[in-house]
């Protein structure tokens, strides 16, 4: 797209009415987009970053790629005189990676639902417009049934009905107290277990105990 038409003429127009929701933006929806940037929280209070965004937007629409270098942006932005020298002074490497993170703050909050975006790479000091479509933004959602908190894909309340009741309670019960296991080696071990199976069934559940001599380890059972 041609950005070297001055702003405010009849071709402003033009660029904006043949701009499509699936093209690339036009120099009216762009300027519009950086003016909400701009006016955002995120640049609220960041003098700096908004001039020198909206340096950068303006010389890239203008074509003038050959000032957005760090000596032009020196002096254009911040005031340095013709001595300038980025060994020493790193200003503007420094205000462009703040302006970068500022961007990417903006579009994960307040921006994002922007369509059009306005992104400064790192490496140089051209500004990149881009259209995103807005359906895009759930292509990484989880699909229906699935649980980001749940490996298998499964919601709680989809498990399989043999996780659910008296079998499944006790499950997890010994799955997060594995220390249980051995010392119910034991005479206690099965008042244990009908305690523990009580508390999970209720009343609706009946525990029957093994009749017989209860034993503990192998050595004390005796017939």
């Amino acid at each position: 797209m041609d950005f070297s038409r001055p702003t405010g003429g009849a071709g402003d127009d033009a660029d904006s009415a043949n701009a499509t929701e699936s093209g690339p933006p036009g120099r009216v929806e762009i300027q519009a987009a950086l003016e909400r940037i701009l006016a955002s929280r995120a640049f609220a209070s960041a003098p700096r970053q908004q001039a020198l965004l909206r340096h950068i937007v303006t010389e890239t629409l203008e074509e003038r790629g050959d000032r957005l270098k760090e000596f032009g942006i020196a002096i254009d932005v911040f005031g340095r005189g013709p001595t300038f020298d980025p060994r020493v002074d790193s200003i503007v490497r420094v205000q462009a990676s703040r302006l970068r993170s500022q961007l990417a703050d903006f579009y994960a909050k307040e921006g994002a639902a922007e369509q059009v975006r306005i992104e400064v790479p790192a490496g140089g000091y051209l500004a990149v417009f881009s259209r995103v479509d807005p359906s895009s933004r759930t292509a990484d959602m989880p699909a229906t049934g699935e649980s980001v908190d749940h490996p298998g894909g499964l919601h709680p309340a989809e498990e399989p009905p043999e996780a659910h009741g008296l079998a499944g309670g006790l499950r997890r019960f010994f799955r997060k107290n594995s220390w249980l296991l051995p010392a119910m080696g034991g005479a206690g071990g099965f008042a244990l277990v009908a305690a523990i199976a009580s508390y999970f069934g209720g009343r609706d559940h009946a525990v029957a105990l093994p009749s017989g001599p209860i034993c503990g380890r192998p050595p004390a059972c005796k017939s």
